[in-house]
Parts: structure tokens; sequence; C-alpha cells
């Protein structure tokens, strides 16, 4: 069991809005989105009396699904996501739902069982993605659907994301999460203290869920882009796969590991040319910075205070809708620019 992973998501944010989550409202959401993301994409997806489905996460999406599987299987590597899911579940005498505390790189699941996996925001949070991956495919019935939607590479969100946890990390730091807005709350700890976030090469990640398939036909994308690594401003921040299983004997070689990119790379930042002459090289230097001094304790108050700024700026779509790119990347450098006379190690008295 990963005890960092259970640690994180039984304090985070996450199970403080179960009841925000956990509303008939949002069940609705889910369930029309994913009833739309079928028609477009999944189709050939059929129901029936005997569909099961694996979910992992808080359970919201199993819910939501429940009304049109026969089975679901919950899994989740939090004990109170588990406990929260079941105590609600037998509230509302919700018979068809089986949640069960695991964690899913170790835990063996029967071969061939289901009609559906949902892996939504699951495979960049794991130790060891390709442990999980293995484990899930092998899972799924011949002409089954697995869903896996995982953080875009290259998007200007994680990019800046990225360079926060750094800064954060190497500092030590913990930010007082003073956002109002309980969801704000939510993907703040999310973002910036949960163990792990992987970043994957989306063109061998493609490659990888191709072996299942007889063809790219039944490999559907949605934001994938094969021809650019980086894109800051046109990139979403998030990427799906939705495969159909063609192939019934999948063998993985042992030593088989998924490739992920570096989001604060220089190599890989001077591929976008714009954001790296702005923003990349500024990045860069602070980081060198305190690789070679800590942040001055004095100063440790106001520095916590411009990085939630520039988080708010990852989350543009949430502050800054109505500002263009090239607005965003002006406010950003000025940030910066705060960030580096902060970082300079006087005080005046």
């Amino acid at each position: 069991m990963n005890k960092k992973l259970d640690k994180f998501y039984s304090e985070n944010a996450y199970t403080r809005i179960f009841s925000k989550y956990f509303t008939k409202k949002e069940f609705r959401s889910y369930k029309s989105y994913f009833l739309k993301e079928k028609k477009k994409y999944f189709n050939h997806l059929k129901f029936n009396n005997k569909s099961i489905v694996l979910d992992v996460g808080t359970g919201r999406q199993s819910v939501a699904l429940s009304t049109i599987f026969s089975r679901i299987d919950h899994f989740d590597i939090s004990k109170k996501h588990v406990l929260q899911l079941k105590k609600f579940t037998k509230k509302k005498k919700i018979l068809n739902i089986f949640s069960k505390r695991v964690d899913l790189e170790l835990y063996k699941l029967e071969k061939n069982r289901y009609d559906f996996i949902n892996l939504d925001g699951i495979l960049m949070h794991t130790s060891n993605p390709f442990l999980l991956l293995k484990n899930v495919l092998n899972s799924l019935k011949k002409n089954g659907i697995v869903k896996i939607l995982i953080y875009k590479s290259g998007s200007l969100k994680f990019i800046i994301i990225s360079f926060l946890r750094k800064l954060i990390y190497e500092n030590k730091l913990k930010l007082p999460n003073k956002f109002k807005n309980i969801i704000t709350r939510m993907l703040f700890e999310d973002d910036l203290y949960v163990p792990n976030i992987h970043f994957f090469d989306e063109n061998s990640l493609y490659k990888f869920l191709k072996k299942m398939t007889s063809s790219s036909k039944f490999l559907k994308t949605k934001n994938f882009n094969y021809k650019k690594k980086i894109d800051t401003k046109n990139f979403h921040h998030s990427l799906t796969f939705i495969v159909t299983k063609k192939n019934d004997n999948l063998r993985f070689e042992k030593n088989t590991k998924l490739k992920y990119v570096n989001q604060l790379n220089k190599n890989f930042l001077k591929k976008d040319k714009f954001f790296y002459d702005n923003i990349g090289k500024r990045f860069l230097h602070i980081l060198e910075k305190i690789k070679k001094s800590r942040i001055p304790k004095f100063k440790i108050k106001e520095i916590e205070f411009t990085i939630i700024r520039i988080y708010k700026i990852a989350l543009h779509s949430l502050f800054y809708k109505e500002l263009n790119y090239k607005n965003l990347i002006s406010i950003l450098k000025v940030e910066l620019y705060n960030l580096e006379q902060l970082l300079i190690n006087k005080r005046y008295d």
C-alpha cells in the first residue's frame, strides 16, 4: 500500500467536499457528460444486465454510473474515500456498488472481468503507472473499453504547476490555503502537494495502448497532438485516451517503463519559443537561484502570496477568463519579476 498517497487523500480537501460532490445535481451532470462522451467516442459499448464497470477515485463517478451499469466495482487507495462511499450507498440503498480499499499497483484483478474501466485522473498520480495499467488492461474483457484521462504535458497550466511544485519542494513550504471556493481549495492541494504527478510522453503512451487493439480506429483520443510536444497557447490541460480491447492475449515485457516528460527541461521549453523567451528562462533562472541559496525566512510569507498569485494564473480559466494568452504571459512576467526581487537575500531595517 502506498502510504504517502493514502495519507494525502485521507487529509486532502476531497474528503471535506464530500457533501458538495455527492449530490443529485453532480450525479446527473456526470451521467450526462458520460453519455455524451459515449455517443461521440465509444457508442459501440452496449449496456445489459451483466455489464460490469471498474471505477477508481472518490466514488462520485461510481454513483453516477450505477444507474447505467448492472455492477460497479469501486477501488481506491484512500481508506476515507472507501468508507465515505460505503456509508453513502448504504444510506441511499444503492445495492450495485462494491467498494474496496486496494492499491491497484499491487492488488491482482480478475482477468477478463470488466466491460468498462474508468481511470479518470488516476494514472499520473501512481508510483508505477505501468504496473497499474498492466493490471487493469488484463482485467478488461475483449471488446471492453478503458477510458484514461491524464494531465496534458506541454500545457500552460501544468508547466506553471511544475515550476511551483519545484519551488515549494526545494524550500519545504506549506502554503496557506485561503481560497474560499471549496473546489479551488481541493485543486490547490491536489495540484501543489499530491506526492506524484507524472507527465507522459503522449506518443509513446499512444503506441503502448495501441498494442491492445487491432486498429487505430479502436483507439480514440481527445486533445492528442502527435506533432507538437509543447504549446502553451493552445494546449488544453487534459488528455484522454479511449481504447477498445481487441487483443485478448496481451503480453508486457517485465522491464517496460512509460516515458515521462520533464516540464522544466530547457530543450523542451525552447520548443515553444515565445513562452521560453518570456517565461521559461525566468523559471529556470529562479530554480537555479534557489538551489544555491534557500529563501530568506523573513521573506517566506511574501513569497507564499506570490506563489498563490502565480497559481491563479495556472487556473486562468477560473480567475482570468477575460484575458487572452499574451495578457496572461504579461501578468506572469510581472509576478516572476516580483519573485526574483524577493529572492535577493537582503534585509532593510
